[in-house]
């Protein structure tokens, strides 16, 4: 955490900040004359003066350097030093939609990641994709006021850190790694083979990971029903259940294939490979899938279950867990679609009746699904990209074993604990969040 002093406008002189000994002693600043002042990305040459009749808790700054640097006086902000540079912040963006219109409509439900203001400090603001401008490296949006809890529309230099909700161009990503030197997050999607790919590269979580390839011919299929009597296919990108496959190989020449169309559930019976070699050359496209064992997660009266572990960093860039949602398939489907939120319960709870456990004992689980998905984020984390949340799906198999499905970057569900009857656990989440947009902007 910086020095925390209220700024306040000084109406004498120009390019000037004054501030007492005893917060400029704590800076590092006792002795400067001129120096740097930085808010967001930009930066301006000001001169210091020392006063000893100033309260303690104030910083004087004159009209133009507020103007210059779009600092706001009415945010309560901290101050560190860096080199010569006095840095005021933290200045978080959040990048909340593509368009000033669907901005215009969200922007009051931002509040949910100010709900603790206090503790998160500085400058917020939210933007659109066309309130950027890369030329002056400027944004138009919204700055919050905590003195009355109101969003101020404005133009602003680019923050000190991107809490980024949507997804963009790697033109853009490039843009904005290059200025804010990668405080972004989270800044690079993976689908679930590139998930794989990674993963697979650490010993210590590749005995969590079912057998996975990634499509490319129908034969390949055949091949892999050699090894396992039921595979999954599944999309590489998409969600909620959507375009999975099953295919079982019955005997030698019979399969069945299951899927879930419009809310139900399908199956057809195909009585020779050459059948199916023609369903799967129709219904799949090459680097488009992957292929996965089927895991045997049938827990409770036919349905599927699996879990959700909610993965945020903290204030401090640490992975932490917020909570485990329990998520059940309907009784035949192959697929768990969290749409449905009368199927979402808490993880401990779930854990309990499935599989017939003690108190204890579930409790026992929740931690090994906890260590497990912090596990395999600690190992993301060296892949190249900068996450701070994550939505770890795991599952338990009837034999007990736990198994990595997916790690969800793509804006995981925060209230999704919500659904399970847990709404504070959302708040908890989305200000773990925004102290990780915090830490990242360097306060």
């Amino acid at each position: 955490m910086g020095k925390q002093l209220k700024i306040v406008e000084n109406l004498k002189g120009t390019h000037t900040i004054t501030i007492h000994p005893e917060p400029a002693k704590e800076l590092g600043v006792e002795y400067w004359n001129t120096g740097f002042m930085r808010f967001g990305i930009k930066s301006v040459l000001v001169t210091f003066v020392i006063e000893t009749t100033i309260p303690r808790n104030e910083i004087r700054i004159t009209p133009d350097l507020l103007v210059k640097l779009g600092l706001q006086t009415k945010c309560l902000n901290e101050f560190i030093v860096i080199e010569n540079e006095l840095i005021v912040g933290p200045f978080i963006g959040i990048l909340a939609s593509k368009t000033d219109k669907r901005l215009n409509e969200m922007v009051s439900k931002l509040s949910t990641y100010i709900r603790n203001y206090e503790k998160i400090r500085g400058s917020i603001v939210a933007f659109s994709l066309e309130g950027i401008n890369k030329d002056n490296l400027t944004v138009t949006g919204y700055m919050y006021n905590p003195q009355n809890n109101t969003w101020v529309k404005g133009s602003y230099p680019y923050p000190g850190s991107i809490f980024k909700h949507i997804q963009i161009s790697n033109k853009l990503l490039e843009h904005f790694h290059s200025v804010l030197s990668g405080k972004i997050f989270n800044s690079i999607p993976f689908n679930k083979w590139e998930m794989y790919q990674w993963l697979s590269q650490f010993p210590k979580v590749t005995t969590n990971l079912p057998f996975t390839e990634l499509y490319e011919k129908p034969l390949q299929i055949l091949d892999v029903l050699k090894q396992y009597k039921s595979i999954i296919i599944k999309p590489l990108n998409y969600s909620f259940g959507k375009g999975i496959v099953e295919v079982t190989k019955q005997n030698e020449h019979q399969y069945r294939v299951r899927y879930r169309r419009k809310g139900k559930n399908h199956s057809i019976s195909m009585n020779n490979t050459k059948e199916l070699h023609h369903f799967l050359g129709r219904k799949f496209k090459k680097n488009r899938f992957i292929i996965q064992e089927k895991l045997d997660l049938e827990l409770e009266e036919g349905r599927v279950i699996d879990f959700r572990v909610m993965l945020d960093k903290d204030g401090t860039g640490k992975w932490t867990t917020s909570g485990i949602i329990g998520k059940k398939g309907k009784p035949g489907s192959i697929v768990i679609n969290t749409l449905n939120r009368s199927q979402i319960v808490w993880g401990e709870t779930l854990l309990k009746k499935s599989l017939k456990l003690s108190r204890s004992k579930a409790k026992e689980y929740v931690k090994r699904l906890e260590e497990v998905a912090i596990m395999a984020a600690e190992c993301i984390d060296q892949c190249g990209t900068i996450i701070g949340k994550l939505g770890a799906d795991v599952a338990v198999d009837k034999s007990g074993k736990i198994w990595i499905i997916e790690l969800n970057n793509r804006q995981p569900d925060d209230l999704m604990a919500s659904y399970a009857g847990k709404k504070d656990i959302s708040y908890e989440v989305r200000l773990k969040n925004m102290l990780f947009a915090k830490y990242l902007s360097g306060f």
